[in-house]
């Protein structure tokens, strides 16, 4: 794994990008292809398929006389099995790579920011207030540092360490 932070033939950098760290919570290595020599095999596979597939399978459209989407998907599954048949090759390795995904999966698929929370018990957020009332451990969380969780369906969780925090929407002021 890759140090937070540090990007493969890179200089370290003071804080790694959201999906560098969501990639780093997830146990992911991020490997970039920095040559054309890289880039040329899954680009020579894309230009295969683009091409194979606008000739052989118009054709095979045509052939088949496919004129709805249950014809055309017929006919491209067995473009696709026709093309696995010719060219797949078996894994070297036959272990699978799978693992079960973390339980705060919505921790990691969403974005982050760290805030300082005012003196007023307010963390400020893209425009919003959000008011931290008092809490069972902490009266008032004033400087303390929480991590904003912003998920892609737009849900906004703040937590200080690993506590979650209530927390509502302050009037603007």
């Amino acid at each position: 794994m890759t140090t937070p932070g540090l990007s493969p033939n890179s200089s370290p950098v003071s804080d790694p990008t959201q999906f560098g760290r969501a990639l780093d919570q997830l146990g992911i290595t991020y490997i970039a292809a920095r040559s054309p020599q890289a880039k040329g095999r899954v680009e020579r596979l894309w230009g295969v398929l683009q091409d194979r597939l606008c000739s052989e399978l118009c054709s095979e459209l045509r052939l088949a006389q496919a004129c709805d989407l249950d014809s055309a998907n017929a006919v491209l599954a067995h473009f696709v099995t026709d093309y696995n048949r010719r060219f797949a090759r078996r894994s070297r390795e036959t272990a699978t790579a799978w693992r079960p995904a973390p339980p705060d999966l919505d921790r990691i698929c969403c974005f982050v920011h760290s805030r300082v929370v005012s003196n007023d018990n307010v963390v400020q957020w893209n425009g919003r207030r959000l008011q931290i009332p008092s809490q069972a451990r902490r009266f008032s969380f004033a400087g303390a540092k929480v991590n904003l969780y912003h998920a892609l369906d737009g849900r906004i969780s703040l937590y200080y360490r690993e506590t979650k925090l209530q927390h509502t929407l302050a009037p603007p002021g």
